[in-house]
């Protein structure tokens, strides 16, 4: 699990979570998820710092056809302990 997978970990419907994250180490905290957020939010910092407000506004269950997805894609690449720059430590 990423660090930002952990920092949510155990959050509740509605709960809020402010990060203040160095922007130097924005990959290895958000590990596989990076990509994804790179190109959704942008990642603008004051002082080499990104400061996020989440709160989590929904839960839903996957589809298995996701699970399987995510599992694939883990297995192809995921947790190769390099240093390749996709966060999959």
């Amino acid at each position: 699990m990423s660090d930002f997978e952990m920092a949510i970990d155990g959050l509740g419907l509605n709960d809020v979570i402010n990060l203040e994250i160095a922007h130097a180490k924005l990959k290895s905290y958000f590990g596989w998820l990076c990509p994804t957020l790179e190109t959704h939010v942008p990642l603008v910092s004051e002082g080499g710092v990104v400061n996020l407000k989440l709160e989590l506004l929904t839960v839903s269950s996957p589809e298995p056809r996701e699970i399987v997805t995510a599992i694939a894609e883990l297995q192809s690449h995921g947790g190769c302990s390099s240093d390749c720059g996709c966060g999959c430590h």
